[in-house]
């Protein structure tokens, strides 16, 4: 009977120690492999984060969230509630099983497993989009906001229009060649919302990633958390800094144009010119003259660009069409 109480504990051991969870950071949960998985994946780990976001599956079987890190976001997938309420800002500890899925990282927790938790810390900071030309893997699971979106290139019918399908409870547009995820869950209001399909709009959400072959280096898309997420321009398309603002004429042209500054001190900037995938096109070091920088820029194909020009803490960015 002494050996097999000694057998049993033993045994009991081992299955501990192999699920002791493992204390590291966001960041160096999303360590990758060649493949463009997690290395550390299928261990138990042990996280902290911000909660970025809302509840992206609020529903009897579980919950959906991002949370942030120094530098970099992760999703958390439980199958299980966990009593915790998710709320946009708080502060919490996660424990579970860092896994890849489609190109995200996320941590999966299930009921079944007795370390598997949701610990809340504190309320946390709320912080505001970060603006980004492009999509890519290190916006995984962070608050971005890309400018300059035309609406009217969103598909009336289709593929990638604002159209609800009968049985689903999502749709993801396509508008200026990114791609814009729609949930129910998230908010119902903006999935009924009637069709945004004209107009330049800031769009500001969660980025994700749903790709299906490794490396996953494809598959990016912006999740709105509401319609106010949807912030229409008026005006110049342009953002920046401060009370600084920069205009491109003309506009339409054929590559060759003019950025005038209403602030006529600047005297030099770094201009970028994106395509709609998000492929630099275009990079040089300008200098100003009398507020203003004229570009020629004559080999690029007709087509919708985004402009990008730095100067000091200023940041402008604004949309052009090319025509041939």
């Amino acid at each position: 009977m002494k050996k097999i109480y000694l057998l049993f504990f033993l045994f009991a051991a081992v299955v501990f120690t192999s699920k002791a969870q493992t204390v590291m950071t966001i960041e160096q949960a999303r360590v990758t492999m060649a493949d463009g998985n997690p290395a550390d994946s299928g261990m138990t780990i042990q996280t902290s984060g911000i909660v970025e976001g809302p509840n992206f599956y609020p529903t009897p079987n579980g919950d959906a969230f991002f949370l942030r890190g120094a530098s970099m976001g992760i999703q958390v997938y439980a199958k299980h509630g966990y009593n915790y309420p998710v709320n946009e800002g708080d502060s919490v500890t996660v424990v579970g099983t860092l896994s890849g899925y489609h190109g995200n990282a996320e941590i999966d927790l299930v009921a079944t497993d007795p370390l598997d938790t949701i610990i809340y810390l504190s309320q946390g900071t709320i912080l505001p989009a970060t603006v980004v030309p492009v999509l890519s893997a290190a916006d995984d699971g962070l608050l971005r906001e890309i400018d300059g979106i035309d609406m009217s290139t969103v598909p009336a019918t289709g593929s990638g229009s604002w159209t609800i399908t009968a049985g689903k409870h999502y749709f993801t547009i396509h508008a200026s060649g990114f791609y814009i995820y729609i949930d129910s869950f998230r908010n119902a209001a903006m999935f009924n919302h009637a069709p945004i399909n004209t107009g330049i709009y800031n769009i500001r959400g969660i980025v994700t990633q749903y790709a299906f072959n490794p490396p996953y280096t494809t598959g990016f898309d912006i999740n709105p958390r509401s319609i106010n997420d949807f912030i229409q321009v008026t005006g110049i398309n342009s953002v920046s800094n401060d009370a600084s603002e920069a205009t491109i004429y003309p506009n339409p042209n054929t590559g060759s144009f003019i950025i005038k500054f209403s602030d006529n001190t600047i005297t030099n900037a770094q201009v970028d010119i994106f395509d709609i995938s998000g492929r630099m096109v275009y990079s040089a070091r300008q200098s100003a003259d009398g507020g203003a920088i004229r570009i020629s820029a004559d080999g690029l194909n007709a087509g919708i660009y985004i402009v990008e020009v730095r100067s000091g803490e200023n940041i402008f960015r604004n949309k052009i069409t090319v025509q041939k």
